[in-house]
Formats: structure tokens, sequence, C-alpha cells
């Protein structure tokens, strides 16, 4: 009993917690409802209560709880009289057969027709749901079809010769400050071309369809007829988010919501005959027109207000997989004409690779449009796509694409670990054994033409890939790299940071970082003596005078990882041998930052910024490292170690650290401008804390000294 009581009472709250909480909730809770009739008709009575609340997140709990129900009552499926849960015997009031299941939908449907009168958030919710119950329970189809029926003969112009075929106007409502679609026309089509697939998938006769594939059929064509003056589009007029513009930009923006469902529904579902492509290039061609005029408008209304954001994309990534895969896969001869047509359609590819980028940057694909796909199924297929378009010696857009490829290799590294080395072996081909060996030769490629946006992109997929596998041929073109000069200021810094990555765990990390820093000194001169870097050669000659400030925070970044390992060390406790390392790491660091202390770095740059944290960091952390060894000086006494790296601190250290500091709030003769003043000030109010912490370390220096003399 208890338990029935506490089901109840959790179907009750899950109208009043956040949404994301009663989704977990409904989930778990609502399959118990098919074995106990009382929680069954006790969760209807909440959610029908919930509908009409004035809280809008109550109303969408409500629809998500019913159409959660609609899942899992399935027609065609009988229970029996007693279940097993949680060690509790759950009594079943009447038999669950067929007809009950059936009766329940139904009521549901009726509540949630009344939902479709709500506002369009809820109406949203339940056209991108609708789906997923068709899906879960194949016996309401008819049920869903005639509710979706419904809801479109609403909004369908049923004359032939009338256009547009959308009442497109009649779904906006204006109000005195803006606009707003009351009825989610790009929501509707997508759920019944998602119904519809689904149905057709499952079942030969498709006989109860033809209604409403008439329908679509009428619709895309007279779409691609109508102009955009027949959906009261003014291309004159403002677009705005506010004010007279806002229904300009809501019919906009609608159209090109409801010309990517069609295109999607085209796409997945094309059998490569020309008629297709030609459906394809029309409803393209609108679409580009009224992005660009979009695009236009809102750049020069950007100047007056902030820039709306993007509405959301009714094209998937499984509509993307299809179009990439025509574009650059599909050989098949029968296909010739269709994909041939595609592939000379301008922009195309480009609007293709923007959508993909914005669905990558969220990765929350839906359940509708991930067409029963696994999303790294999905990514693996446009992987595909990229890698045959960078492969082609005249392929397309190379820095977009591999833009795009190095974004999906960081979500499957990220998301899917468990599926990645499957992935990688995927994309291998006759060439080149490894997916690495493939992505290499594209970076020795676009170095070879000078592009380096691209090598960049490259070069992150190498070292993500380097991590998991690493690639000695990978390693020693690094080593090999850091000796060129020639390149960009952020590719050279790229490789250096991939550079330190791999030394991190090897003995030479510290060497290696000595190494950058003395190029940096030479590269960037000293700040007092003039002929300092002349007739002295670098250790590597990737660093250059342009390049210097990007490799020094590379470099910083480094030193700092570097000092929090050595704070950790130093907080959870060291032995005898462990602090006589730390003594002599702080040693080399302190050699490393003179060198960094005594560089010219331009001031009114972030570089002089984080030479001032990373100084102040380490002062901080020998501070700590000093006050550790005094506690121990009893016990073991002074190390000689840290007496040396003392006396080093104090003597050169020290004075480099002064130097740096009277050069940083020295007037620069280009300090007028207001950014780089505004730099320098910012610098020179972080001045007080490195003081601070110097002065810090020298005060428990004296007490150290001292309490060694009395031992």
């Amino acid at each position: 009993m208890w338990v029935y009581v506490f089901l109840k009472n959790a179907t009750r709250c899950t109208v009043t917690i956040p949404s994301a909480n009663a989704d977990a909730v409904l989930q778990a809770i609502v399959p118990v409802m098919r074995y106990d009739v009382p929680l069954r008709d006790n969760a209807i009575m909440v959610f029908r209560k919930a509908l009409f609340s004035k809280n809008a997140t109550s109303r969408r709990i409500a629809v998500v709880g019913l159409i959660e129900m609609m899942r899992k009552f399935k027609v065609g499926e009988a229970y029996s009289q007693s279940s097993q849960l949680s060690c509790s015997q759950v009594q079943i009031h009447m038999m669950m057969t067929d007809d009950v299941n059936e009766a329940v939908c139904t009521e549901i449907v009726l509540l949630l027709k009344r939902a479709l009168r709500q506002q369009p958030s809820i109406r949203c919710e339940v056209y991108d749901r609708l789906s997923a119950v068709i899906a879960g329970n194949r016996k309401l189809h008819p049920m869903v079809l005639q509710l979706l029926e419904e809801q479109l003969d609403l909004v369908y112009e049923d004359d032939e010769n009338l256009l547009p075929p959308l009442k497109l106007s009649e779904c906006i409502t204006t109000l005195p400050d803006y606009s707003f679609l009351k009825e989610p026309l790009p929501n509707l089509l997508r759920a019944i071309l998602h119904c519809t697939s689904i149905i057709r998938e499952d079942e030969e006769d498709d006989s109860s369809l033809s209604k409403l594939t008439d329908r679509l059929r009428s619709i895309l064509v007279r779409t691609y007829k109508s102009d955009l003056e027949d959906w009261e589009l003014d291309k004159s007029a403002q677009f705005a988010s506010t004010g007279s513009g806002s229904r300009n930009l809501v019919t906009a923006q609608s159209l090109i919501s409801i010309i990517e469902v069609m295109l999607q529904n085209i796409i997945t579902n094309a059998r490569g005959i020309t008629e297709e492509s030609d459906s394809i290039k029309k409803l393209f061609f609108i679409l580009n027109n009224i992005t660009e005029m979009l695009n236009e408008k809102q750049n020069a209304a950007a100047l007056r207000n902030k820039k709306q954001p993007a509405p959301a994309r009714f094209f998937s990534l499984g509509g993307i997989e299809c179009l990439l895969r025509f574009l650059f896969v599909d050989d098949m001869s029968e296909h010739e004409a269709f994909c041939s047509a595609l592939r000379n359609t301008t922009n195309l590819y480009t609007w293709a690779l923007g959508v993909t980028t914005e669905h990558l940057k969220c990765m929350r694909l839906d359940h509708e449009n991930r067409n029963s796909k696994d999303d790294s199924v999905i990514l693996n297929g446009i992987s595909h796509s990229l890698v045959a378009n960078l492969s082609k010696s005249s392929s397309l857009f190379k820095d977009k694409t591999s833009t795009v490829l190095l974004r999906i290799v960081q979500i499957m590294k990220l998301s899917y670990l468990d599926k990645f080395q499957e992935y990688c072996e995927s994309l291998t081909c006759e060439s080149h054994d490894t997916f690495s060996s493939r992505i290499f030769s594209y970076l020795v490629k676009s170095l070879e033409e000078d592009d380096y946006e691209e090598s960049q992109n490259y070069l992150s997929i190498l070292s993500i890939l380097h991590e998991l596998e690493p690639s000695e041929k990978f390693l020693e073109w690094i080593k090999e790299s850091i000796k060129d000069d020639g390149y960009s200021s952020a590719f050279t810094k790229d490789i250096i940071i991939i550079l330190l990555k791999i030394m991190r765990e090897s003995e030479t990390d510290l060497k290696v970082l000595m190494n950058l820093a003395e190029d940096i000194h030479l590269c960037l001169g000293d700040i007092e003596d003039e002929n300092y870097s002349q007739n002295t050669q670098r250790n590597y000659k990737i660093i250059t005078e342009n390049n210097a400030p990007r490799v020094c925070l590379a470099l910083g970044q480094a030193l700092e990882r570097i000092l929090h390992d050595i704070e950790w060390g130093i907080q959870v406790g060291c032995s005898e041998d462990q602090a006589d390392a730390i003594s002599i790491t702080m040693s080399k660091l302190a050699a490393i930052f003179i060198s960094l202390l005594q560089s010219q770095t331009p001031r009114g740059t972030s570089t002089i910024e984080q030479v001032g944290k990373i100084i102040r960091i380490y002062y901080t952390t020998f501070t700590l490292f000093i006050k550790h060894e005094m506690a121990k000086i009893n016990e073991r006494g002074t190390l000689r170690s840290l007496e040396k790296l003392s006396k080093f601190v104090g003597t050169q250290l020290n004075d480099s650290l002064y130097k740096f500091i009277f050069y940083i709030e020295t007037n620069d003769e280009d300090s007028g401008r207001k950014k780089v003043a505004a730099t320098i000030k910012k610098q020179v109010i972080s001045v007080p804390s490195i003081i601070y912490a110097l002065e810090q370390c020298e005060r428990n220096l004296i007490l150290i000294s001292k309490k060694s003399q009395d031992c």
C-alpha cells in the first residue's frame, strides 16, 4: 500500500518540479501505471488539471506525461493480474486488455486536442513527441494521423490553383510590440513527415497515408511555384524582432523552417531520380534567397540593435548525412544525373556545412531528428563524406570541411570514447592504413599550399588521435617542424602547445621549456641590453619575433600547470627526497622565469599579463614550500638544495622581477591608444599582488633562516 501512496504523491509532484527532473520521474513511473489502474487514473486526473494551470512548465510536463502514457500503454499487449515491483505485490483491479489500453489512449488524444489550442510552446511539445508515440505504439497510428490531419486542415489551402499552399499569415499573431507564430507550422509538418515515414517502414500497405501524401506533394509543388509576395513577405520592409518589422521577420524565419522540413523529406527519401533533384534545387533557391535577404537586413539592423539568436534548425544531422553522401560518396550509375545536379547547385555544400556546425555546437539531437539512428552512426557517416571530399584533388572549401571534421572528432572523443577506435578504423583507406596517417597526408599537403587555417584543423585532429594512440611519425614531424621557420603565428603556437603536451611526461620537459624561454628572450630582445640577441643561435627556428608573444602564452600555460602540480605535491606532504626534487625543479623554473622577465614583451598585450600571473604563482608556491620545510626543519634540517634555491631567487630572480615591474610601469609611445592604455593600466594594477607575493616569500625566507641557525 505504501508503494502506491508513494507513486501517487510522486505523480502529483511532477507538475511542480523542474522540467528535467520531471521528465526523469515520468520515465520511471509511467511503466508502472500499466499494472495499477488507480495510479493510472490518478495520473490522468493530475495531468488534466495541469493542462489548465497558469504555469507554462506545468502544462508542458502534463503533455510529456500524457504522451509517455500513450507510448507505454501499448495496444496489442495484455498484462497479468499481478506484478512484482520492488519486492511488493501490486494488485491489479482490472484486466489491462487491448480495449482498456485503447480507451485510455483515446481519452489522452482528446486531452492533447485541447493542448493544441494552447500556447505555441505547448503545441510544439505535442508535435515534436507524436512520432515517438507511433514508434513505440504502432497500433495507435490512425489516432495520431487523424489528430495531425485535423490540425493540417486548419492551415491547408484546399484549392490547388491558389498560392501559397499554407495559410501562414493566419498563423502569425501581431501585437503592437512584436509578432509570434501562433500555430507552429514547421513543427506540424515535421511531425507529419516523421510519422508517415515510420508507418511506411512498418507497413507495406500505406493506403491510410494517401490523403496526407497527396497534400504533402501539393504543398511541395506549390511552395516552389509561390513568390515571396504570395507569402506576404515584404522584401523592402524591415526585419526586426520588435516593432513594425517583427511580422516580416517571423514570416521569413517560418518560411525557412518550412522549406528545410520539405528538403529533409525529399533528401532522406530520395530515390536518385531527376525530378527529385529539380525539386531540391528549386526549394534551395528560394531558401538561399530568403537567407541572404534576412542576413543582409539583420546585419544592417545589428548596428542599431542586438542581433537575435538564430532560430532552431529543422534540417537534421540525419538529413545532412544523406545530402553529403549524395554530394561526395554516391557513385551509382543510376544516381549520376541526380548527384551531378546537386553538386552543381550553388552554395548547397556551404549551407550544409553551416547547418552541421550549428548542430555540432549544441549536439542535442531530438528523437525526431535522429531518424532512429544513433548519433555516433550519423557522425560517422558525415565524416566519411567529409574525408571523401578532402581526398579529392579538386575538393571544395577544405578549410570549412576540416573545421567540421575537427568538431566531429572532438565530440566523438568526449561523448563516444568507447566507439572512437571503431570510428577511426572506419575512416581508413587503401593508401593509408590508419586514420592518423590519412590526416597527416592532408596536413602535409595543406602546408605545401600555405593554407594555415586548414593546417591548424588537421594539427588539432592529429593531436587528439596522438593522445589515444601515439604516432611516431607525427612525433618526429613535430620535432622537425620546430627547427623550421615560416609558419603563421597561430600555427606556430599550436605546434608548441602540442610539443609541450607530448613532452609533459618526459624527462626533457623542463629542458624544452628552458629552450623556448631562451628563444623568446632572443627574439623579443632584452629590456636593458639592446645588443642581447645579436650573433646568438636560436634553439628552435620556428620561433620568430612575430610569433614569440603567442609562444610565450603557450609556455605560460605549461609553467602554470607545473606550478600547480608542485603545489599539490607540497600540500599532500613530501619526503626529503621529494622535497629535494622540488627544490631542483623550482631552481630550473626560476631560470626560465628570468628569461621571460628579461624579455622585451610588447606592452599592452595579454602576454605581459600572463607572465605577471605565473610569476606571482611561482612566489606563492615557493612560500608554501618554505613553510612546509620550516615545519620539518627539526626532523631533517635545512635542505642544501633549498639553500641554493633561496640564494638564486634572492640574487637573480628578484632583480629580474624588479626590472620587469619597472618596464611595465614605464609609459610607452603607443600607450596613447585607448585600448592599449587600458590594458597597461590593468597590468599595472596587478603589480601590488606580485609585490605582496614577493614580500611574503622574503619574510618566510628570513624566518626559516633564523630557525635553521637556532637548530
